[in-house]
């Protein structure tokens, strides 16, 4: 047996003695005799040190995959897909025009994102920045030779791949380890079950938004799309956020139409705030058409605080009188579904919070916690998707903001948005968010099936916007044969030597069959300015500190109560509101009513380091001196520019737009929203003690 494996290797060795001489006799090449020479060379240098042939053979044929794996070629291989597989499951590089190590390292590494951290986050110091790269930068994964790949957190991501193919895991990695606020949307609970735990440990407090009770995570907080809507710019932008994200296929010059029915639900919201309601009476409004309550309620604001609400309530009456039914009948389609997740009770409860039960979005900000959305996907007309884009929009644009009135004019510490199924349940006006965002500390990760969805929602000048803005990362199984070519091209191209052709020619640095065959788990990132990229992803499930978390007990997270607000049974249906005298906001001049935005709001101390630490002051439970009209938390304050988003100041801040004395009418009583009912009743989900059914656990 001994003696045949010796033969064997003899008649290896003698091959690789021989085909080199034959190889140069045959292309009298210059290079094929150089490397000839130096195959020989070796050759006879270990059949001198090891006197032995398996030895030898073994040792020739280490060198021989050494260079393969190691030394750059600019022939194209045979089999060029199986070849750039293989070499990325070895971990190796993937082979010319993509990143080199030098490259990765220095545009993509640690330290590359140390050098940017003194701008991204200027709240950190160097010691924070240096020892813990976590605070500034995201960790995507590992590239050939498990070299660390990282994006800065002023950087936007746009990630292509379908389902089943990773996006979870990556996104659940992400979230879990950013340094600020995140929120966070999803078809499923599995982001929470994997990020919340870890959040929660480290202070961050968890909310989760579930109207459609999808999974074991119930909701534990409720959005007031109502209360600040008496300052004209709230009004205008929550209602730009419903209207916009209302599919309205299959009408000519869908724009319009949006634009048309935003005038219309701005007008609605402004009444109702003025008047204390809530968004029950707004859905009511739109279905039955009877709109000369809020157009009363808005003319009577016009002749005290601002003339344009006069202009309002000219829209509404036009609308309700007007002439053209075929117009008149488009815009209260679309606006009846920017409205009907109204339909559902469960869906309903959650715009409808009581006394001091609004999200406060600028605690949330400030305080770095966690935001999770979740919603059934059921393509472009999902009853939610208005619901889940305005309040997504409006903790945008308050983060901004609160960023003008920061250091460097950047949220510190940065807030991520998350957003998986970007297209179907919260379709935000992203080509417009996208564009300034990033040096604002507001930090985005989409992702999309493909580019088709992307044209589908925000049509091709839209989506083209979406790409000059972020980082692109194209995960393996795509069969969009449009985003594919997109990816091919934007890789760009290399010189190869093509077999039997004397000239180079340039070739795609990784073609689409390429990419649409990675190996699982692998993801081509494509940056602005960088050579490609083949990362294979960091998994959440497979981060130590979620592992940690499995064992020590705390990867569930405790989730706050949410207080029930009355029975939606008994008050689905809304009686009809009595011609009244609105009582409305008025400066002190009596004047408009300024937008800004004052400094952020003391809050509690927040739970990640470089976030200056201050204490908040929690409302007086005793409430302000009787019969001033105005709520527990500090005055009756319409600007939700001036506040949370939602109206709601917290305590102690000064209200710019209290009633002056004598305002409110004799009897009046504070209802949840900071306003007087004129009849001196609270309003009918804020009185009497919460009367159990089935939608009453959330």
């Amino acid at each position: 047996m001994t003696h045949d494996i010796h033969l064997a290797a003899v008649v290896l060795l003698a091959v690789f003695l021989v085909l080199p001489v034959v190889a140069v006799f045959v292309t009298q090449s210059i290079i094929v005799t150089i490397v000839a020479v130096i195959t020989l060379l070796i050759a006879g240098g270990l059949w001198l040190l090891t006197r032995n042939p398996v030895q030898t053979v073994l040792a020739l044929a280490l060198l021989v995959f050494l260079q393969w794996a190691v030394v750059p070629t600019g022939r194209v291989p045979h089999f060029r897909v199986q070849t750039i597989r293989i070499r990325l499951r070895l971990r190796l590089h993937p082979g010319r025009g993509f990143a080199t190590a030098s490259g990765v390292w220095a545009h993509w590494g640690r330290a590359a994102s140390f050098f940017a951290s003194k701008r991204t986050r200027p709240g950190l110091t160097r010691w924070q920045r240096l020892t813990r790269p976590s605070l500034h930068c995201l960790f995507l994964g590992r590239a050939h030779y498990r070299l660390g790949t990282r994006m800065p957190v002023q950087e936007h991501l746009c990630v292509f791949g379908p389902p089943r193919a990773y996006k979870s895991g990556f996104f659940a990695r992400q979230i879990a380890n950013f340094p600020g606020s995140v929120v966070s949307t999803s078809t499923k609970g599995d982001m929470v079950a994997l990020t919340a735990g870890v959040r929660q440990h480290r202070g961050s407090q968890i909310y989760v938004f579930n109207p459609q009770r999808l999974g074991p995570f119930h909701s534990n907080i409720r959005w007031n799309i109502i209360s600040g809507c008496a300052e004209p710019s709230v009004a205008v932008r929550r209602a730009q956020a419903l209207c916009e994200a209302t599919s309205t296929e299959g009408t000519e010059e869908a724009t319009f139409w949006s634009q048309q029915a935003a005038l219309q639900m701005r007008a609605l919201l402004c009444a109702a705030d003025l008047l204390g309601k809530d968004f029950q009476i707004v859905n009511r409004w739109i279905l039955s058409g009877q709109t000369q309550v809020a157009e009363k309620a808005l003319k009577e604001a016009g002749e005290k605080i601002w003339a344009g609400y006069g202009d309002w309530a000219a829209v509404l009456e036009q609308m309700r009188s007007g002439k053209a039914e075929r117009t008149t009948a488009t815009i209260r389609l679309v606006l009846s579904s920017a409205v009907q997740f109204m339909a559902d009770p469960a869906i309903a409860r959650c715009v409808i919070p009581g006394p001091g039960d609004a999200f406060d979005i600028e605690r949330f900000l400030l305080n770095g916690d966690s935001l999770y959305l979740i919603g059934e996907q059921r393509g472009e007309d999902s009853p939610i998707a208005p619901l889940f884009a305005g309040l997504v929009t409006e903790i945008q644009f308050i983060a901004q903001q609160m960023a003008g009135a920061m250091s460097g004019q950047r949220l510190d510490p940065p807030v991520l948005f998350a957003l998986d199924e970007v297209t179907q349940i919260v379709p935000i006006p992203l080509p417009s968010i996208v564009a300034d965002s990033g040096g604002r500390g507001i930090e985005l990760i989409i992702a999309a099936h493909g580019m088709a969805q992307l044209r589908s929602r925000w049509k091709a000048d839209g989506a083209q916007t979406i790409l000059d803005c972020c980082n692109l990362m194209i995960n393996p199984g795509i069969k969009d044969i449009e985003t594919l070519e997109l990816a091919e091209r934007l890789a760009g191209k290399e010189w190869f030597k093509v077999r039997g052709s004397e000239q180079r020619q340039q070739l795609p640095i990784i073609p689409a069959e390429a990419i649409r065959q990675l190996p699982p788990k692998r993801s081509l990132i494509i940056r602005s300015w960088n050579a490609p990229v083949v990362v294979r992803l960091a998994m959440g499930w497979r981060d130590w500190r979620y592992l940690l978390a499995q064992v020590r007990g705390y990867a569930v997270p405790t989730l706050l109560a949410v207080p029930v607000v009355g029975s939606m049974v008994a008050d689905h249906t809304v009686a009809p509101v009595p011609d009244i005298e609105p009582v409305v906001p008025v400066s002190p001049d009596n004047g408009d009513i300024p937008v800004g935005h004052p400094d952020p709001q003391p809050t509690t101390p927040g739970a990640f380091p470089g976030v200056p630490q201050q204490e908040f002051v929690p409302a007086d439970p005793a409430g302000p001196p009787a019969g001033n009209g105005n709520d527990a938390a500090g005055g009756n304050d319409h600007g939700g520019d001036h506040a949370d988003g939602n109206g709601h100041r917290p305590a102690g801040a000064a209200g710019r737009h209290r009633p002056a004395a004598g305002n409110s009418r004799p009897g009046a009583q504070p209802n949840g929203h900071g306003h007087a009912t004129p009849d001196g009743t609270p309003r009918a989900q804020d009185s009497g003690p919460a009367v159990s059914d089935p939608w009453s656990e959330l």
